[in-house]
């Protein structure tokens, strides 16, 4: 695709709008890519990297209900929370706790799983909820608190199911 440079108010105005000549949308530069835009292929090829790159959006994806306020993007935000977390909860119990018997403490597995059926039980009271609930957002608040704790146990450094490699101070 070739491009062209503008000069002036033109090229302020579509850089701040996001826009490029001819108004297509362009690639903003400032944010750091994610570990699939750096790689596809090693998160296809890593399944610890998709879980983490799975944990990565739903903690946004909780972010974003906090500083929601329509209960339309409420609703929509939390159907989709739920159901990333339905097949992320899915996948671990069925492929990758299984084969992570027998190489970890049992008692973190054992943990995990009722930390699952904990977030399980509130995602299908959010289902069958509205934002009109006198607790709705107390429920997905809880629910993130919930996995937050659940995320920060599995990626715990050197004793987590998926540990996060070591930051440098």
């Amino acid at each position: 695709m070739a491009q062209t440079q503008q000069t002036g108010k033109d090229a302020t105005a579509d850089a701040q709008s996001g826009t490029e000549a001819g108004g297509a949308k362009s690639v903003d530069t400032k944010r750091a890519p994610n570990d699939a835009e750096q790689n596809p292929i090693a998160i296809e090829q890593n399944p610890i990297a998709i879980l983490k790159s799975d944990h990565r959006k739903v903690e946004e994806l909780f972010s974003s209900f906090e500083t929601a306020s329509s209960p339309q993007k409420k609703t929509q935000l939390t159907q989709q929370i739920c159901n990333e977390l339905m097949i992320h909860t899915l996948l671990e119990e069925e492929i990758f706790y299984p084969a992570c018997k027998g190489h970890m403490k049992e008692r973190l597995l054992n943990e995990a799983q009722v930390e699952h059926d904990s977030a399980k039980m509130l995602i299908i009271e959010l289902q069958s909820d509205s934002p009109d609930n006198q607790y709705y957002d107390a429920k997905v608040r809880t629910l993130s608190e919930e996995i937050k704790h659940h995320i920060a146990e599995e990626e715990k450094p050197t004793s987590g199911i998926s540990p996060r490699p070591s930051r440098p101070m």
